[in-house]
C-alpha cells in the first residue's frame, strides 16, 4: 500500500510506495508543482529531480 502525505489544502505532497521508493513535490504560490525530487529504493537507480518552468502561455519542464 502506498503512503501519502498530504499539505494543508489537501494536495499532496509526498508519497512511498511499498518498494521504499519516493516522491516529494514543491508547489509554486498559484498551487501547481513546480518540482518533483525522487528517492530510490536499495537496489533501485535514483532518478534527478523534475523542475517545471511556466512562461505563462504553458509549462515547459527541464
Amino acid at each position: 500500500m502506498d503512503v501519502r502525505d498530504f499539505d494543508e489544502v489537501g494536495e499532496v505532497k509526498a508519497e512511498t510506495a511499498p518498494s521504499g521508493c519516493s516522491v516529494s513535490f514543491d508547489r509554486g504560490a498559484d498551487g501547481l508543482i513546480t518540482r518533483a525530487r525522487w528517492t530510490a529504493a536499495p537496489g533501485f537507480d535514483s532518478l534527478d529531480d523534475l523542475t517545471i518552468h511556466r512562461d505563462g502561455a504553458g509549462a515547459q519542464s527541464e
